[in-house]
Order: C-alpha cells, then structure tokens, then sequence
C-alpha cells in the first residue's frame, strides 16, 4: 500500500527495472538475464518483457545507444 501498488505488482516491476540494467550493459545473453531474474524461461521473460514495455528484450537492447 506504501508503493500505490500490490506486492507482486511491485516485484514485477523490480524485476524488469533489473532487466533493463542488465540489457544496458550488453555482456550477457538473454537467457543468462532470464534466469538471474527467476524467470522459469527466456520465454517467460520476453512476455513479461513485452508487456510492460511494448517491445521485446531484444528489441530494447538494440534500440538503446552504442
């Protein structure tokens, strides 16, 4: 309640805050991402991924600056 936001709403979007670091630093795959962030698969992480931004993971790392 202290949030605006359930708690698994909240874990949710720590995890993708963590993704979108991890995605910016660009040395690891996306499953190596997946699976730090306990997502059961790449496949569960590209949904959650999509949801919350409207692209995928690797569309997001490729969009983000050299």
């Amino acid at each position: 309640a202290a949030v605006g936001r359930s708690p698994h709403r909240y874990i949710c979007d720590r995890r993708l805050e963590r993704a979108k670091a991890l995605l910016a630093d660009g040395d690891r795959t996306l499953v190596d991402i997946a699976l730090a962030l306990s997502f059961s698969c790449q496949a569960n992480f590209t949904r959650a991924f999509r949801q919350a931004t409207g692209q995928t993971p690797g569309q997001y790392r490729r969009k983000l600056p050299a």
